[in-house]
């Protein structure tokens, strides 16, 4: 494996590149990986909607930061601990995210500022982007973008109105209508998402360390592929999960087992009837585990 081929090379670039595809060869195969970072949501406006988007959004795994210069709206006591809260205009706020890839939810107060949002995610770098609003003001919108030198190509990219056609009318109805959206453009990409743990660990964790990634599930075990965990070498601190229970702690010991300069290698943990005694396990299935140095 080359040193381009690692976690660590991928999560450096990930935020530059949106998606990296990676091969990993270990003894007796190749896995073929297509990474992307881990989502961020970023929501413009923090009125209603904006609020139970930012609980739901969590709740599915993203990360979320909310951007409103009205501070009664725009405040981290509302939002809690979970959401980063910029309270700022909007121009300024997301200046500082045009080098990363994010997925976008425009909900302002007004037209202009919804307009603006949407102007500067389109023509930044995005994986997704969202519009609240009727057809006739997206309509009025999208002619406005065009207008400002957005092409038809990230017009036709911009969901709006946002979210999936569900019948929703309250906040909370609407957010769901938006995550569901979300989850679906997140699997049509067809790529894992690094845990952020593990993300955040592979950017600022300076000694050694072994990531084990499901590379291979067959029945009901309890994460799917793609699921990684991270061992540090000197603390032991573990980062990210492969889905709890006996067979996460197996992973476990065999990370820490591994050293500096080992290949990659897979091993197989089968939680199907008579092993799953073994394992303390009553779900069935089985997980292919990716061990490697990085």
């Amino acid at each position: 494996m080359s040193s381009t081929d690692t976690y660590r090379y991928a999560a450096a670039r990930l935020a530059t590149q949106g998606i990296i595809c990676q091969k990993v060869m270990y003894d007796g195969g190749v896995y073929e990986r297509k990474l992307s970072c881990y989502p961020h949501l970023v929501v413009c406006g923090a009125g209603h909607v904006a609020l139970a988007l930012s609980k739901v959004a969590v709740g599915i795994g993203f990360k979320v930061t909310v951007i409103d210069p009205r501070a009664e709206f725009a405040n981290q006591e509302r939002f809690g601990k979970d959401v980063h809260v910029i309270c700022d205009d909007f121009g300024p706020a997301l200046a500082q995210f045009k080098n990363e890839y994010i997925w976008y939810a425009v909900m302002t107060r007004g037209h202009k500022d919804d307009e603006l949002c949407a102007e500067a995610a389109l023509k930044g770098k995005y994986m997704y982007c969202g519009m609240i609003g009727s057809k006739s003001k997206v309509a009025y919108a999208k002619d406005l973008l065009a207008k400002a030198g957005c092409t038809q190509e990230q017009l036709d990219s911009l969901h709006a109105p946002i979210g999936l056609s569900i019948g929703a009318q309250t906040p909370e109805e609407i957010a769901i209508s938006i995550c569901a959206q979300l989850v679906q453009e997140r699997a049509a990409l067809g790529c894992s998402y690094l845990d952020n743990q593990v993300y955040e660990a592979l950017l600022h964790e300076q000694g050694g360390m072994t990531v084990a990634t499901i590379i291979e599930k067959k029945g009901s075990a309890p994460r799917g592929v793609g699921s990684c965990l991270a061992v540090v070498d000197e603390k032991s601190t573990i980062y990210g999960t492969v889905g709890g229970g006996s067979v996460e702690a197996a992973v476990i010991e065999q990370a820490k087992a591994m050293h500096e300069g080992d290949a990659p290698f897979i091993k197989t943990y089968d939680l199907s009837n008579s092993a799953a005694a073994t394992l303390g396990m009553v779900c069935g299935g089985a997980v292919t585990v990716l061990f490697e140095r990085t």
